[in-house]
């Protein structure tokens, strides 16, 4: 399995950063819990994750820009290139 990366906040660092380094790490446990425990298969914990994300983008006023940010977020984290 995959090794989580903690986030380290760092010296002036906006309280809404933190709070979201500290969201993140939350959902990483949840997901770390139900790997290690064998409760759940990956692959319904990615069904899941992309469940919420499509109730993210359904109330999102502008889709498509939202779209665009998770797209680039993915492409970066899996350090694939676009090919189209």
């Amino acid at each position: 399995m995959a090794k989580i990366v903690k986030f380290v906040p760092k010296d002036k660092i906006s309280r809404e950063t933190i709070q979201l380094c500290q969201f993140s790490d939350d959902i990483d446990a949840v997901i770390k819990h139900y790997l290690l425990d064998k409760e759940l298969d990956l692959k319904d914990l990615v069904g899941v994750l992309s469940h919420r994300l499509g109730n993210l983008l359904q109330c999102h006023e502008d889709k498509e820009r939202l779209w665009e940010i998770c797209h680039e977020v993915l492409k970066k984290q899996a350090s694939l290139k676009q090919t189209s």
